[in-house]
């Protein structure tokens, strides 16, 4: 019943220029069988900009934008995940806009610092909008311009994987919440 799955790119990373360029090229073609089975669903894909994979960087996720917009893959588009770029927030609402429609899902989550390995809790809560330093709100405006309407995903990963971010579900809930009302400022402001 759902109409999004999200992937991973995979591929190799850091690559640079043609070999990014044969590399993202290389899994549009993997995705020909998929995506003719998700017209047939009524399902989009999006796929996630991830650490590791060919889709690691500003270059690589503007040559993925052009080339599935080239090759008019409707039901292909981007996931973005701040937290797997530099956070620099001109450069992600640029991005968001260099997207426009090809954008299907916004994570709202940054870096902080980072989530491989343990920390004090106050520390892991930096990757949600409003607890880290990322300021959300030109990633906000470039979301109004391009008119986005799709999924948004408040989301950290704790350490170790697995665990809940909290203790218990009253206090998962206050963080999220905290986060959403950090966001509604941020469409305020923008």
């Amino acid at each position: 019943g759902g109409d999004l799955v999200v992937a991973h790119a995979g591929g190799k990373p850091n690559l640079t220029g043609s070999p990014l360029r044969d590399s993202i090229s290389g899994f549009l073609d993997e995705l020909t069988p998929l995506l003719k089975r998700s017209e047939k669903l009524g399902v989009r894909i999006a796929v996630e900009n991830h650490g590791g994979s060919m889709l690691h960087s500003a270059e690589a996720i503007e040559m993925f934008l052009q080339q599935i917009q080239d090759r008019m893959l409707g039901r292909v588009g981007w996931a973005l995940a701040p937290y797997h770029l530099p956070p620099d927030p001109n450069l992600l609402k640029e991005l968001i806009e260099l997207a426009g429609e090809r954008l299907l899902h916004f994570y709202a989550w940054e870096r902080g610092q980072g989530s491989s390995t343990a920390q004090p809790k106050v520390m892991e809560m930096k990757q949600l909008p409003g607890y880290g330093t990322l300021d959300f709100t030109p990633l906000i405006s470039g979301l109004k311009r391009i008119r986005y309407s799709g999924w948004t995903s408040i989301f950290m990963h704790p350490f170790p994987r697995g665990n809940p971010i909290l203790p218990t579900a009253k206090e998962v809930t206050a963080a999220v919440n905290r986060s959403r009302e950090y966001l509604d400022g941020c469409v305020a402001r923008s």
